[in-house]
């Protein structure tokens, strides 16, 4: 068996992968393979933690915009990532992963409260933890918890999933034309450089 890399990483996961070539809500058989891959991860010893997204079923931006004001439209989605950890949470457990799940805002019935040295507790166990809810502040994305749960568990990578690869360059494009033709990415679309000792 190979030798990881990284004894722990942080694997951010958008909805809209969850939800494969239907756009919305889950597709299974993608949650399996990914769910797959994880158990390897274990398998092979590391340790790992995972923000999901919940842009298949709502984005309080976009689903929102002029209907709904922007926080609440904002907790809304992280209900909707909420569901997506529950769903994945339920995938790995049925592949004889043993799985944690906390969130930022308080659902007790449901999932643990984040809560930073319980999670790297779990880790330690060899627990996988799935963080929902973002970092359970209206204006904040995913992505941005993503790198906070990753400093906060100390690991050496946080790994992106591709999120629409459509949507990703008409995006970046666009930032093109506001900045002038340049453009900043702020986190890469795969591994970032360590950010931890692990």
């Amino acid at each position: 068996m190979e030798q990881p890399v990284f004894k722990r990483v942080l694997l951010k996961i958008s909805g809209e992968a969850l939800a494969g070539d239907k756009h919305f809500g889950l597709d299974f058989q993608v949650m399996g393979r990914v769910a797959d891959v994880i158990k390897q991860c274990v398998d092979m010893g590391v340790q790992v933690g995972i923000v999901i997204g919940g842009g298949n079923f709502w984005r309080g931006v976009k689903d929102g915009e002029g209907h709904i004001e922007r926080t609440r439209a904002d907790h809304m989605g992280m209900l909707a990532t909420a569901m997506n950890c529950m769903a994945m949470a339920d995938v790995l457990e049925q592949k004889g992963v043993d799985v944690r799940v906390q969130t930022a805002l308080e659902i007790r019935a449901v999932a643990e409260p984040y809560i930073r040295a319980r999670a790297i507790r779990h880790l330690e166990k060899g627990r996988v933890v799935i963080f929902g809810c973002g970092i359970g502040c209206p204006f904040f994305s995913t992505d941005t918890a993503a790198v906070l749960r990753a400093a906060e568990i100390m690991t050496l990578a946080a790994i992106r999933t591709m999120d629409q690869p459509a949507v990703i360059a008409k995006a970046r494009e666009e930032l093109k034309q506001k900045n002038g033709g340049s453009y900043h990415c702020p986190l890469p679309d795969y591994v970032t450089p360590p950010i931890g000792r692990y």
